[in-house]
C-alpha cells in the first residue's frame, strides 16, 4: 500500500512541475538582466532558441561592449536583431516585431549633456532610453515641427526639454505638427530639444531624430540629430 501511495504521490509531483513548468520557462523567457562590466542588458524574446542567448550575451561581453542594433519596422512587421561587438554583427535573430533587446549604459552620463553611444542606443540626462529612428521630424520656417506619418505606435507624444529637464509631454497620434506656441510657453529663452516618444515593449522608447533650437528664427543656429 505504502509503495502506491509513494508511486501516486510521485506522479502528483512530477504533474506538478509538468503543469507550472510553462510558467516557469515564459517568466525565464520573458525577461533575464545580465551585469557585466557596468552594463546592464535586458533581453526580450519569445522563441524557445532563445533560451541559450543570455549565456552567449553573458560569454560575449566578456571580449567588449555589446549593444543591440534592429533591423525592420517596429508593430506586425517581422524584423531582425543582433548582438554587435565593436562594429562587427555576431548574432543575428529574427525577432517576430518584437524588440528582444534593450541595452543601454546604466546611467553612465554627465548632466545635461546626451551622451550616444550607437545610433540605436543613447544615455540622457532625462533618463535612459534606447532610440529607434523610424519618425523623421522637421523645423518649417514657421518654427513649427512637422512629422511623417507610421502606423502602428502607442502613446506617440511630443517630448519638449532644455537643459536636461523634460518641460512638457504633448500627445502627437492626431497631430502632425507641433504649434511653436507649446514650445515657447515652458521653460527659459534659449535652446530647448523637441522629439517623440513612443510607448513599445512595456516601455516608451525616442522614435524621431532631435531638433534643437531656440524657436525664434531660422536663422538661429538649429541642430538636427
Amino acid at each position: 500500500m505504502d509503495r502506491k501511495n509513494n508511486g501516486i504521490s510521485g506522479l502528483s509531483i512530477a504533474g506538478l512541475i509538468i503543469s507550472i513548468l510553462p510558467v516557469l520557462v515564459f517568466l525565464c523567457f520573458r525577461l533575464i538582466y545580465v551585469l557585466c562590466e557596468g552594463y546592464i542588458v535586458s533581453i526580450y524574446y519569445l522563441l524557445v532558441l532563445s533560451l541559450f542567448l543570455p549565456f552567449i550575451a553573458l560569454a560575449l561581453s566578456i571580449a567588449g561592449v555589446i549593444i543591440a542594433k534592429r533591423k525592420g519596422k517596429t508593430g506586425l512587421v517581422p524584423g531582425v536583431a543582433g548582438i554587435i561587438i565593436s562594429a562587427v554583427e555576431i548574432l543575428i535573430i529574427t525577432c517576430l516585431g518584437i524588440i528582444l533587446f534593450n541595452i543601454f549604459r546604466d546611467y553612465s552620463f554627465v548632466p545635461p549633456e546626451t551622451i550616444p553611444m550607437h545610433s540605436s542606443v543613447e544615455t540622457s540626462a532625462s533618463g535612459t532610453t534606447t532610440a529607434l529612428e523610424v519618425f523623421t521630424i522637421t523645423l518649417n520656417d514657421d518654427c513649427s515641427i512637422t512629422r511623417d506619418e507610421h502606423d502602428g505606435y502607442r502613446a506617440l507624444t511630443w517630448h519638449i526639454e532644455q537643459d536636461g529637464e523634460q518641460l512638457l509631454r504633448r500627445w502627437a497620434e492626431d497631430e502632425l505638427t507641433l504649434d511653436p506656441y507649446y514650445v515657447r510657453k515652458v521653460g527659459k529663452p534659449g535652446k530647448k530639444r523637441v522629439y517623440l516618444v513612443a510607448g513599445f515593449d512595456g516601455g516608451y522608447v525616442r522614435v524621431s531624430n532631435i531638433i534643437e533650437s531656440d524657436f525664434i528664427s531660422q536663422d538661429s543656429e538649429t541642430h538636427s540629430t
